[in-house]
């Protein structure tokens, strides 16, 4: 790739990545599209990226190969082909992290500008999207065009992404009140979602960034910069106590109606449902599980058996940890957690512990977010089982680890 070529494709890679945040959440197929160009991008020039990566950041890479080999081996068990093809597809996103983290290092793009603008714009956008839904078209919720909860997902994640910057970065006086003003913004957004699961992945990332950056001895920061964030996290919460209470109430009703009747029509009834299913089919398959794209077909059996009430079909658990367990059994659990969480989470805090620069440190504190919000995130959702869902999962996290990268060949740092 000549000079010409890489400084063409480093402008369209820049576009893409400021594109995503924005419209990934809002406008159907952008994201799936966006991450397919970069995945492709990758795949055709990326690969030569591999020899300059380090011991620790391959044990990463080859996290992401152990947890896909182990959907790959649970295929053993599986009868419905069909619908583990189109499962498959969903779960290449792990994969696909790879090839667009080659490519970001192969044309060392400097994104912390991009995306920071980027997510400062997606507050705007997301905002008047969702006053649109609920001015216009009477929703109750901001909810986006074609999956309802990945528009609470994106708000969580935009949001705490800016509060990485505030924290992380030396502002302007002016470019500290817009990010403030875009992470209030967000929020709002996100408590106006429909989804529960991203509240819940809002309050571990809060407590989880209160815990690193005040009591954490190590880290020297003004809590100038912090006080005022978490301030205006909790004014928003005030803010709209009603709808959270009124959701709340919603899921504790549905709890004690599935309880003292046992039916699940509604939307945590059905959830319950399944969860209870997902542990009945682990335990008949407790190594492999059904196999992936076998959850309805075994989940089918047991209702005309009797064992479960007969509820909607809905292709997975609701439950990314009940649904591995159930699909791929107890070696799929370990590979979601070890592959998918756990080792990338190692790497972030130990670049971020040992950053010696405020890019390093932010890219390893927004993987270190993502990381939380999806694990919370799962307690919802096979996010794993969607594209739109997967897409931000892999999007973000080859973001942040070639963000690293870059950042520390440009400060000669070892690689």
């Amino acid at each position: 790739m000549d000079w010409k070529n890489k400084l063409n494709a480093k402008y369209a890679v820049l576009l893409l990545i400021f594109l995503f945040p924005i419209f990934s959440a809002i406008v159907k197929h952008a994201g799936t599209g966006i991450f397919l160009f970069l995945m492709l991008a990758g795949l055709i020039w990326g690969w030569k990226s591999y020899q300059l990566l380090n011991d620790n950041e391959k044990i990463i890479i080859w996290g992401f190969v152990f947890f896909f080999a182990i959907i790959v081996l649970s295929l053993i068990n599986t009868t419905d082909y069909l619908m583990a093809g189109r499962k498959f597809e969903r779960y290449l996103r792990i994969l696909g992290i790879i090839p667009v983290y080659y490519i970001l290092v192969r044309l060392n793009i400097d994104i912390y500008k991009t995306l920071k603008l980027s997510l400062v714009v997606s507050a705007v956008i997301m905002l008047s999207f969702g006053i649109y839904e609920m001015v216009v078209l009477h929703k109750l919720y901001m909810e986006g065009p074609y999956y309802t909860t990945l528009f609470g997902y994106v708000s969580v994640l935009n949001a705490f992404m800016l509060v990485a910057v505030l924290l992380t970065h030396k502002l302007t006086k002016l470019e500290f009140s817009v990010c403030f003003s875009a992470t209030v913004i967000l929020l709002f957004c996100a408590i106006f979602s429909i989804s529960r699961a991203a509240w819940l992945g809002a309050l571990a990332i809060m407590v989880f960034l209160m815990v690193v950056f005040i009591f954490k001895e190590k880290i020297k920061l003004p809590l100038i910069k912090v006080i005022p964030v978490m301030i205006a996290m909790f004014l928003v919460v005030a803010l709209n106590a009603d709808h959270i209470h009124n959701r709340i109430a919603e899921g504790l009703n549905d709890i004690k109606t599935y309880n003292s009747k046992e039916i699940s029509e509604t939307s945590l009834g059905t959830r319950l449902s399944l969860w209870k299913d997902s542990i009945l089919l682990f335990r008949n398959s407790p190594l492999l599980g059904t196999g992936v794209g076998d959850f309805d077909l075994e989940r089918n059996k047991m209702i005309a058996a009797g064992l479960t009430p007969n509820t909607p079909s809905q292709g997975h658990s609701h439950n990314q940890f009940l649904g591995t367990l159930a699909t791929t059994g107890i070696l799929g659990l370990i590979g979601l957690f070890v592959g998918v969480f756990i080792l990338p989470f190692w790497y972030f805090w130990k670049m971020f512990c040992s950053a010696k620069n405020e890019d390093t440190k932010y890219f390893s504190l927004i993987g270190m977010i993502v990381i939380i919000g999806f694990a919370f995130f799962s307690m919802g959702e096979v996010w794993l089982a969607r594209n739109p869902t997967s897409n931000v999962y892999a999007f973000f996290i080859a973001i942040s680890l070639a963000g690293i990268t870059n950042a520390r060949k440009k400060n000669n740092e070892t690689i």
